[in-house]
């Protein structure tokens, strides 16, 4: 939502977003990153797993995105064979 952020999150890696609508940043690992629609966003494939958040810097409108990965849930199992854990939830 506007000047919302999305819950901090825990995964294996290997996400990949593409910014449909909006502005903000993308917190991996710590590290922050400038956004806006058009982008395309990847995350590290990582033994240990990647942290990630996102925030929409628009007050007034939503930020959209599609998120895809490699179907690996057949030979990995639903959590790619490491873990993913809901850190922190999103505020609206």
């Amino acid at each position: 939502p506007p000047g919302g952020k999305s819950g901090r999150q825990r995964c294996p890696g290997g996400l990949v977003h593409y910014m449909l609508e909006g502005h903000g940043e993308v917190e991996i690992d710590g590290t922050r990153l400038e956004w806006e629609a058009g982008d395309c966003i990847a995350l590290p494939i990582k033994s240990s797993g990647v942290e990630y958040r996102f925030f929409n810097l628009d007050p007034y409108l939503p930020a959209r995105y599609l998120m895809g990965t490699p179907n690996f849930f057949e030979i990995l199992g639903v959590d790619l064979g490491s873990s993913f854990e809901q850190l922190e939830d999103a505020e609206l």
